[in-house]
């Protein structure tokens, strides 16, 4: 499984994203239920609303995936860092409808980038292997998200105020997008020069 990995840059991009990523989706979780009742005063009715249009906008995400069929790496990488400036974007609106249409465009990017990168895994991992290497890669990212919960946003909550928490996540998606996409870059032109 290494060697499969060392041997495509795509799938190392992959599998950098799968270990990163969710060490911050755990922030996102927990702030839906803040932001709904904490900061726009909705209650159970907001936390409805929202997950509401987090679902809208993973459904309309399978009907535009295909849009990106060409360039499912570099979808996947945009499709991250917009979900990192639509985080903290979030963290800045104070109109509850605002954040519904946040919300259902960060479910969007997500959705998109999602179906980019697992495309790109079945394809770039031989057949025998794509079932271990996914199933490690979720079990990895499950049990990340658990304790980004739990540490990165249960305990953090605490100490600092939720949209500069929100804020600092949606930073945390633009940095792992970025650094990713110098990696990659790099390691193409370095292969592109014989290196």
């Amino acid at each position: 499984m290494l060697d499969c990995i060392r041997a495509s840059v795509p799938l190392q991009v992959v599998v950098a994203f799968e270990l990163l990523v969710p060490t911050l989706n755990g922030i996102d979780n927990v702030l839906i239920s803040v932001y709904a009742v904490q900061e726009f005063r909705l209650g159970d009715a907001g936390i409805g609303l929202f997950y509401a249009a987090l679902g809208a906008g993973l459904v309309a995400s399978y009907a535009i995936g295909h849009l990106f069929s060409g360039s499912l790496l570099k979808g996947g990488l945009v499709c991250l860092l917009l979900e990192g400036i639509l985080l903290m974007g979030l963290s800045g609106i104070y109109h509850a409808w605002a954040a519904v249409a946040i919300y259902f465009l960060i479910s969007l990017a997500g959705g998109v980038g999602a179906i980019c990168l697992d495309t790109l895994l079945m394809r770039e991992t031989p057949l025998y292997l794509q079932g271990p290497l996914l199933g490690m890669l979720t079990a990895w990212s499950q049990g990340i998200i658990g304790l980004s919960m739990f540490g990165g946003a249960g305990v953090a909550i605490e100490m600092m105020e939720p949209r500069m928490l929100g804020l600092v996540g949606g930073a945390g998606f633009v940095v792992i997008s970025i650094v990713i996409s110098m990696y990659y870059a790099r390691i193409r032109s370095r292969k592109a020069a014989g290196v």
